[in-house]
């Protein structure tokens, strides 16, 4: 594994070297026109192919250490141009490419989203991640119609309807078409979609990644019907998928008729666990809320018998979808008066939910961000009203929710081992990311 990802960081690195080597002879009006290179840009890549066939990793290299340390290049040096480009005429030079791009970019995205405690443990032995390039050479893997493109175009999809999607603090967009890889790209990512679709029409894969994204896009009636139909898919693993997508969109509808269970309701709990309050309308977050009243209601006898473990559980997955519904002023009140008020000694021991103060901290962290003014809002959700979005003050309001937010972050990053600290910490390694993101860029000039 160490091997691989030296020798692929090996091959990228070649491929930086050869930009930077044709960005001195090529303008920059040339050098932007990836489908029509430069004269001297075709006369360099003839040789790309021989260089890329010579590329070879010493032991001494690997043993000194120097290969690992992961260098980080402007996208200006990346080789991004378009298949039907020049340099491309060689099908080595396509599959060397796309490969490394996908293999190294998958590599990369992976390793950013491990959770805190074990990535200080992988960069002790000199794996790096960094998701804003691993995506940027997804993206550009994805271009080949070949299946390597088709790979890197399923986990990008993966990614954004997944992952993205599961997580609650996220960088905020950057403008531009191109610019924009950790937020959720949405038009790219349907032009992507279609254009898999139109290369495997009969493909049950893309198909569920269509229901994905509808239902990132709070569309879940149609998301579920796609994944009814009867057309099967002859791969176990894909009807698989399709079946646990299915089945998760019908919980977050409500579509389940089972018996109410004693103490909280545990599809809420699933619900919550797999963030589909993010996926939900206004509707169906209000029919949570019901759902959530029926423990306190008179028809639960047993709810007075609870302990304080279930009803913190309750008054938690209450302030959820109230961050939801962008009512932050009292998700956050419910929070520190019904759960972070408690010792956490109280969830702590054997067949407690031990889980109940770390993701408090992080819903604390995730009503701070949503509440910046200079938050933007993914798939149009309702605005919170009275907000500050310019001005003097709202830098200072934001910069001060900002470092509240990394507060509790730190907290749950910190906490001792508790069941389902995987799930969470993945959540908090993205957060902590787009936390470090936001201060680099709003980063007070040194006077």
């Amino acid at each position: 594994m160490r091997k691989a990802y030296i020798t692929l960081d090996g091959i990228l690195k070649m491929e930086q070297a050869y930009m930077q080597s044709i960005s001195g002879g090529v303008s920059p009006a040339d050098q932007g026109e990836a489908s029509k290179p430069s004269p001297t840009a075709t006369v360099e890549a003839k040789g790309l192919s021989q260089r890329l066939s010579d590329l070879s990793v010493s032991q001494d290299s690997t043993k000194s250490g120097e290969s690992t340390e992961l260098s980080t290049p402007n996208p200006s040096d990346m080789l991004s141009h378009d298949p039907d480009s020049d340099i491309f005429k060689n099908q080595i030079d396509v599959f060397v490419h796309s490969g490394s791009n996908f293999c190294f970019g998958i590599l990369l995205l992976v390793i950013s989203m491990v959770p805190p405690a074990f990535s200080k443990l992988l960069s002790i032995i000199g794996f790096y991640g960094d998701k804003e390039r691993g995506l940027r050479m997804l993206w550009q893997a994805s271009k080949f119609n070949n299946l390597i493109g088709a790979l890197a175009a399923f986990a990008i999809l993966g990614y954004y309807n997944g992952f993205v999607r599961y997580c609650d603090i996220m960088p905020d967009p950057v403008p531009g078409d191109q610019g924009d890889v950790q937020g959720y790209p949405q038009k790219r990512l349907e032009a992507l979609l279609a254009q898999m679709r139109q290369r495997f029409p009969k493909s049950q894969l893309w198909l569920l990644e269509e229901s994905r994204m509808e239902g990132a896009n709070k569309n879940l009636e149609r998301s579920l019907e796609l994944l009814c139909g009867e057309e099967r898919s002859p791969l176990k693993q894909v009807e698989a998928l399709r079946v646990f997508e299915r089945s998760l969109n019908a919980m977050y509808l409500h579509n389940v008729p089972l018996v109410e269970a004693v103490g909280v309701d545990p599809i809420e709990e699933m619900i919550f666990f797999w963030n589909g309050h993010s996926r939900m309308t206004q509707a169906q977050l209000d029919e949570s809320m019901q759902k959530l009243a029926w423990s306190e209601s008179d028809e639960n006898k047993k709810w007075s018998r609870e302990g304080p473990e279930e009803k913190a559980i309750l008054q938690l997955l209450r302030a959820a979808v109230m961050r939801a519904m962008r009512k932050h002023d009292e998700a956050r009140q419910l929070l520190k008066e019904s759960v972070l008020n408690h010792d956490k000694s109280l969830f702590t021991g054997h067949l407690k939910d031990n889980w109940i103060h770390p993701v408090a901290h992080f819903e604390m962290a995730a009503n701070l961000w949503m509440e910046r003014p200079g938050y933007i809002a993914v798939h149009d959700a309702p605005a919170t009203e009275g907000k500050i979005t310019n001005g003097e003050e709202g830098t200072q309001l934001e910069r001060k929710q900002v470092q509240e937010c990394k507060e509790y972050l730190e907290k749950a990053a910190r906490w001792e081992s508790y069941e389902l600290d995987a799930r969470i910490g993945l959540k908090v390694t993205a957060a902590m990311e787009a936390v470090r993101k936001w201060e680099s860029t709003h980063s007070t000039p040194a006077n």
